[in-house]
Parts: C-alpha cells; structure tokens; sequence
C-alpha cells in the first residue's frame, strides 16, 4: 500500500507513478499534456475482466484523494492489494491510459508467436514481438513464478522460463521474442548495479552514506544524518 502515498505528495502538481519492477523503454513526457484529472490509469489487458492496473499511475496529488484512499485501505482486510484499493477508489471515475506502449507484460513474450493470448494486449492485430518492443514505452516485469529482475535467476530457472523460439512459414527458427525477454532481464540487472566506486565519485558517500553488509550491490545503503 505504500506506493498510494504517492497521492498525498501535493507539492506536485502531477505525478507519473511508475513500479520499481518496471523498465523504461522511451521518454514519456507526451502523457503530462494528457487532460487535467485525479488519476489516469491503464487497464489490466492480460485478466479476463480487465480492472485498472497500478504499475504505472498518471496522478495529481490531492487532499481528497488521498483521504479516499486512506479510508479505503482503513476498511480493507490485510490480504488486499493496492490495485484493488486503487479499483474500489477510482475504478468508475479515472480516466484510462493506453495499455499499448505503456503496460506492456514481459510475460507477453512468453508467449508462442501465434498464440491466442496474444488477442488480449493485441486485439486482431498481429503480433510481432520487434514491432511491440520497438513500440513499447513502458514494460512491466511479470513472468510468476520467474523471479523478479532485481532477483538473480539460476540458469535452470533461465532455461525453464524463456521464451521458447517459434517456426515460421519457411520452417526457420525465429527467436526474437526470446532475445527481447532476455535482454530485458539483463538491462536491468546491469542498470541496477552501483559499485562503491560509483557512489565515490559521485560524492554520496562523504554525505553519510554508509554500506550495509558490503559496497558491492549485493547489500543495500543507509544514510545517517
């Protein structure tokens, strides 16, 4: 629920919210000239009856918003997800953000070329997994139970979930989608390393930051003061 304190952030006057488990393909400061309103959200594509999703919220802080979500959550059971919050709150008000370009699942390359799973983020179009990545903005890590970027995969797991390579008409292995999942995963984990030696230089460390079990990346940081 943490993330819906994005809402109370009224010294902003609009917010692109985005999840850590996410990567940025392409700039999107075309979404800040969208229509003035509360919370524009994309819809949940891959359900069967798509709600709003929560991974990327165009919002504009405000007071009563936050309040809606806050009584919201006070009434809520411990099992509830901010997704269903943000769908209780919003979900008959907001309006609703393209989920092509920018809610695009890496699991959607997971899928065989011609599959009809495919329908859901795609209608009748075809897809083609170059065209979709080249489109895409936005991408959105979910590929359960394949662990999350920040989590190093073992190389069985890698071979058990990758993206299977299809056959075209001419009987010739296309493995493109496959490519694209991999270097995603592997984007991330590269943009997300910080060697003690970055954080040196960059001068973070002589302002009081101090490493937590090592300065390698496998820990974490602590500001004191």
């Amino acid at each position: 629920m943490t993330k819906l304190t994005v809402f109370n952030q009224t010294q902003y006057g609009r917010i692109l919210y985005l999840d850590s488990d996410s990567t940025i393909l392409n700039h999107m400061d075309e979404l800040f000239f969208m229509p003035s309103h509360p919370v524009i959200l994309s819809r949940a594509y891959w359900q069967d009856f798509p709600q709003l999703t929560s991974h990327i919220m165009l919002l504009e802080p405000s007071t009563q918003s936050s309040s809606r979500l806050s009584n919201a959550i006070s009434k809520a059971s411990p099992e509830t997800y901010d997704m269903e919050i943000v769908n209780r709150v919003f979900g008959s008000s907001c309006l609703v953000l393209p989920h092509r370009k920018y809610a695009l699942l890496t699991g959607e390359f997971r899928y065989p070329a011609k599959s009809p799973e495919h329908e859901r983020y795609m209608g009748q179009e075809k897809w083609d997994a170059v065209e979709i990545y080249k489109e895409a903005k936005f991408v959105h890590f979910s590929d359960d139970p394949f662990p999350k970027p920040w989590i190093e995969a073992s190389d069985s797991l890698v071979q058990r979930y990758k993206p299977v390579c299809s056959v075209d008409e001419a009987g010739d292995y296309d493995c493109r989608a496959r490519e694209i999942w991999l270097g995603l995963y592997e984007d991330f984990q590269e943009r997300r390393m910080v060697s003690f030696a970055d954080l040196w230089v960059s001068g973070l460390l002589t302002g009081g930051v101090e490493c937590m079990w090592d300065c390698t990346g496998a820990g974490g940081l602590r500001r004191d003061g």
